[in-house]
C-alpha cells in the first residue's frame, strides 16, 4: 500500500476493521451491505488507490506523458462533481478527508512547485 505523508495527512488512509453480517436465516438472497465487512474495506482501499495515484501524477510523474496525466489529475481533484461515485469529492467524503484543506494543501505546494521550490510531500511504500 502507498501512503502519502503530508505534514496535514492529505492522504494517509486507514482502514476500518468491521464485522461481518451474517445472511439471514430465511433470506434466499443476499445483497452484501457496501458499508459492511471486507467489501468496505476493499472499496476504501479502492478509494485510497485512486486518490494515491491523482497526488502521485502531479507530484512524482512516472510516466514519459506525465503532463497529460498532471493536468487530468488537477482538472478531476479541481472538478466539483457529486455525481461520480468516484469523484474526488465523493473519495474523499468517503475516506473522511477534508475536501477543501486537501485542494488548498495541493495548490500550495504546486505553486511552491511553480516558484522553483520542492514540494513538501513525501511518499513512501507501507506494508501495514
Amino acid at each position: 500500500m502507498v501512503n502519502v505523508n503530508y505534514p496535514y495527512n492529505v492522504v494517509q488512509h486507514t482502514q476500518k476493521k468491521m464485522p461481518m453480517r451474517n445472511t439471514p436465516a430465511t433470506s434466499n438472497l443476499y445483497i452484501p451491505d457496501p458499508d459492511i465487512g471486507g467489501l468496505a474495506e476493499s472499496i476504501r482501499s479502492l478509494y485510497a488507490a485512486i486518490l494515491t495515484r491523482a497526488v502521485k501524477d502531479i507530484f512524482k510523474p512516472t510516466h514519459s506523458d506525465h503532463e497529460i496525466y498532471k493536468s487530468q489529475a488537477q482538472y478531476w481533484i479541481a472538478t466539483n462533481d457529486s455525481e461520480s461515485i468516484t469523484s474526488f469529492i465523493n473519495i474523499c467524503n468517503h475516506l473522511d478527508i477534508d475536501v477543501d484543506n486537501t485542494r488548498h494543501i495541493i495548490n500550495v505546494e504546486l505553486s511552491r512547485i511553480e516558484r522553483g521550490l520542492p514540494h513538501r510531500i513525501k511518499f513512501s511504500t507501507s506494508n501495514s
